[in-house]
């Protein structure tokens, strides 16, 4: 790995930590290691940012009960933050 890193210029840490976070481990021996485009899948996948409401579905469930009960959006935000409830929303993000 030291000879990779000298020719990508980048650190034999950085390196290692690349192949070891996007090692493909399979039970046929053919499909082990360390395959680029899988690698690059794997690195978008992580980067991807969902909504918030889309990552927390109990509080997507809130919003809408709220909102078939004709809650606002300030309102359900504000409720949220004064109830201490663990995830808060913005209005605008409603």
């Amino acid at each position: 790995m030291p000879v990779i890193a000298q020719r990508l210029g980048r650190h034999p840490s950085t390196i290692y930590r690349e192949i070891s976070r996007n090692w493909m481990h399979d039970e046929e021996p053919l499909y082990r290691g360390y395959f680029h485009v899988a690698a690059d899948m794997q690195a978008c996948a992580r980067r991807q940012r969902l909504g918030k409401i889309s990552r927390h579905p109990a509080l997507a469930v809130h919003v809408i009960h709220c909102l078939k009960a004709a809650w606002s959006p300030e309102q359900i935000a504000g409720r949220l933050r004064v109830s201490g409830a663990p995830e808060r929303i913005s209005h605008e993000t409603i």
